[in-house]
């Protein structure tokens, strides 16, 4: 089919996440399929997105054909300085029907320059605050090559690790630890129904200032402070000093959207985090399991870690590779 002339913009047609999902489940959908929830959530429910993020494309202004996603972190977050210099290409994707025609090009050209416009002077594939990907799905070797030819250069592969939780238990040995080194594992919520301490809390926010700071603390806090959205999280606690912790998304939650187009009722443990001071202790291990299985008892049946590649560490639990993705990224030029 002969190449045609595009026309990139924006319809009212196409602001719909259900048309969104739509084009993508019919490009890639077979690999990793979204739902009309995880649009909205990458898109209108994050805190940074604005309208113009959303580039479409068609044939001679008809309705579009395909779209990117090119976000930007436009708040201010202590360490996010870090992502200063980063635009994201969070999803592209275009109609089969219209493959082959340029249309992918022209859309991850606009993007880029949306991007360097908006002061990046990086491009990276996926993995940006409210992401769908980490990065683009190895099965996708056809796009991966075509990011290739576009000028991205591949980096490490990172895994999505599962295993199902539905006879889970934290193995006596990762409770001897914890008791060993008087540490003790709450959970902070912001569930109405269930305890919510103030004081832990700020302990929590605290520990991820000081030790991770910039992603991790704006998930959490974000993620805390969603009113409409009830979130948890496993504090390891040293006293009332919080030396660790796991970010639960039970099932249905906004954390588990990523999956649920696999399985509605998978569930996810991210991002998991130990106090250097505290590392090298089994304090990690200890977390992640604590998470699995307060999990298992929320009725998730199957529990998610994503974009990692410390498949030894989580295979001790029984965490197995599930989904894989290919690092990429590409230098903005002036």
């Amino acid at each position: 089919m002969a190449k045609v002339p595009h026309q990139l913009g924006v319809t009212t047609s196409s602001t719909d996440p259900e048309f969104l999902a739509g084009i993508w489940n019919r490009a890639a959908g077979k690999v990793f399929p979204v739902t009309p929830a995880l649009m909205a959530e990458i898109t209108t429910c994050d805190p940074s997105f604005e309208p113009g993020d959303l580039l479409f494309g068609g044939a001679h202004g008809d309705r579009p054909h395909g779209f990117a996603i090119a976000k930007r972190f436009r708040r201010q977050v202590l360490g996010g300085e870090d992502h200063g210099d980063a635009g994201f290409v969070s999803l592209l994707a275009v109609d089969p029907t219209f493959a082959g025609q340029g249309l992918g090009s022209a859309l991850l050209a606009a993007a880029e320059d949306s991007l360097r416009q908006d002061g990046a002077t990086r491009a990276i594939l996926g993995g940006s605050y409210f992401h769908a990907l980490p990065g683009v799905p190895a099965e996708l070797a056809p796009a991966i090559g075509f990011f290739e030819r576009a000028g991205y250069r591949a980096g490490k592969t990172v895994w999505d690790v599962a295993r199902d939780v539905k006879d889970f238990v934290v193995p006596p040995e990762v409770r001897a630890t914890m008791a060993a080194g008087g540490i003790e594992a709450r959970l902070v919520v912001t569930e109405r129904s269930m305890s919510y301490e103030p004081i832990r809390t700020a302990a929590l926010l605290e520990f991820l200032a000081a030790e991770f700071p910039g992603r991790w603390l704006f998930d959490v806090a974000f993620s805390l402070g969603r009113a409409e959205a009830p979130a948890s999280v496993v504090v390891l606690f040293d006293g009332l000093r919080a030396v660790g912790f796991a970010h639960l998304h039970p099932p249905r939650s906004p954390g588990s959207l990523r999956w649920q187009g696999f399985d509605p009722e998978v569930a996810a443990i991210g991002p998991v985090g130990v106090a250097r001071a505290y590392q090298g202790r089994g304090l990690g291990l200890a977390v992640v399991a604590i998470a699995a299985e307060v999990l298992r008892k929320q009725k998730a049946r199957r529990v998610v870690i994503d974009w990692t590649d410390l498949l030894g560490f989580y295979g001790r639990l029984g965490f197995a590779p599930w989904l894989s993705y290919q690092l990429m990224e590409k230098p903005l030029l002036p």
